[in-house]
């Protein structure tokens, strides 16, 4: 399914390694937390995330992901960019995140053999529970979310469905994730900024409206900020990352949107010229690559 989203230009790897980035180190473990220790009275929510988290019974998480339910101090921490969570929702959130990086690894295997036929409907039955008990709609209205626990656990959830299914992509779109997804670019905490904008490429590739919707959302300006900086000051993955993201915006599988192409202003072209002759090959090629698109 993986395919299904990625450029048909040979970007896997380049887009793998920033999935990567959002997964690394992080939604470990949650089950050694003794969460019913910590908590006074009222504890159903508690008990009812303890029970849903053993049993993985995503209808249940997606329900207490509305639970404003205070849990005690996370001691570890769960992922590397988002804030632990401080309610039971958050905390459910970031067990369905687990599940959708889980199931996110079965559907993006290439090794038949590390992936058993039980593994495979284990992710068929979490993406068709997301789609059929409206998590995903639970998801963006968290991803929205003044309390920031919910709103970066909500990311990391997203981030890991938004590959995985062509219909939850729409969904997150019709649910209106865009805007939010665009806002999030401008956080100061660069993993939401990252992953808001794989979610936000995800979407866009599914139609020319969606690629003038984050434009005119504002979202190309912002991610061309990556590039505007001294030489130095972003990573180089990153900037390759970003000359990609903006080849994704321009070319679909037919080839170059001349409308997209054509509304890129004289700066933003410049801009992405002057890497053409980076000293990075990488950086170089996907500049001269992306400059031959936009002429």
């Amino acid at each position: 399914m993986m395919s299904q989203l990625c450029c048909c230009l040979g970007r896997d790897s380049i887009y793998k390694r920033g999935m990567n980035r959002i997964k690394r180190e992080a939604l470990e473990t949650i089950s050694g937390i003794n969460f019913l220790n910590s908590i006074s009275s009222p504890r159903d929510d508690i008990e009812e995330f303890d029970r849903a988290f053993k049993n993985n019974d995503i209808p249940s998480l997606i329900k207490l992901c509305n639970s404003n339910q205070p849990i005690g101090k996370v001691q570890s921490k769960l992922h590397p960019w988002a804030k632990n969570p401080d309610t039971v929702g958050a905390l459910a959130t970031i067990k369905i995140a687990m599940i959708a990086s889980h199931c996110e690894k079965i559907n993006s295997s290439t090794n038949d053999t590390e992936i058993s036929e039980s593994d495979l409907a284990f992710a068929q039955k979490f993406l068709d529970d997301i789609i059929d008990f409206s998590g995903i709609c639970v998801l963006v209205r968290n991803l929205g979310s003044e309390e920031v626990d919910k709103s970066q656990c909500a990311l990391v959830a997203l981030s890991f469905l938004s590959v995985q299914s062509l219909e939850i992509c729409q969904e997150i779109h019709d649910y209106g994730a865009m805007s939010e997804l665009v806002e999030l670019m401008d956080s100061d905490n660069p993993g939401v900024r990252s992953a808001a904008v794989i979610v936000a490429r995800n979407i866009y590739q599914l139609s020319v409206d969606y690629r003038r919707e984050f434009i005119e959302l504002e979202g190309l300006d912002k991610l061309i900020r990556t590039l505007k900086g001294p030489p130095n000051e972003s990573p180089q993955f990153t900037i390759l990352e970003t000359l990609y993201y903006i080849q994704d915006l321009v070319v679909d599988e037919e080839g170059v949107i001349m409308e997209i192409a054509n509304s890129l202003t004289p700066y933003v072209k410049q801009l992405i010229f002057s890497y053409t002759n980076n000293s990075n090959p990488d950086i170089a090629l996907a500049a001269t690559e992306l400059k031959n698109c936009i002429l």
